[in-house]
């Protein structure tokens, strides 16, 4: 069991290793505008409003140009995450342009794309 001293010690020891540190930025709300279009709120308080089809390279994040595919992202404890394992860092969804200023941002429903997609397949 620890005295006050030794308590106090441990305390002001821990104190000084985190005098440097910095909370991790992190996206800490989302909203789905259009398209591929997204509002994201960071940690520092700052939110952008992001296009991500530029984004989207590759075979695993060119699946996500799908619509009905981009919208099925969950917020992580840090940033975005998809169904098929993409996520972006969020410091780089920072340093993408804001286009809050540029663009419409009213937003739709999401649900009305899944709406969309044809539910029965006739076979021939």
């Amino acid at each position: 069991m620890l005295d006050k001293e030794s308590l106090q010690l441990k305390h002001e020891k821990l104190h000084q290793e985190c005098e440097g540190y910095v909370n991790p930025l992190r996206v800490v709300d989302v909203e789905y505008i259009r398209d591929f279009l997204l509002r994201l709120k960071f940690s520092n308080g700052e939110e952008k409003v992001i296009d991500f089809y530029h984004l989207l390279k590759g075979p695993l994040r060119g699946s996500l140009k799908d619509p009905v595919n981009f919208i099925q992202f969950v917020l992580t404890h840090y940033t975005l995450e998809w169904y098929n394992g993409v996520d972006f860092a969020p410091e780089y969804l920072y340093e993408q342009p804001d286009l809050s200023q540029k663009v419409d941002c009213t937003p739709v429903d999401p649900w009305d794309l899944i709406k969309q997609v044809p539910t029965k397949v006739r076979m021939p």
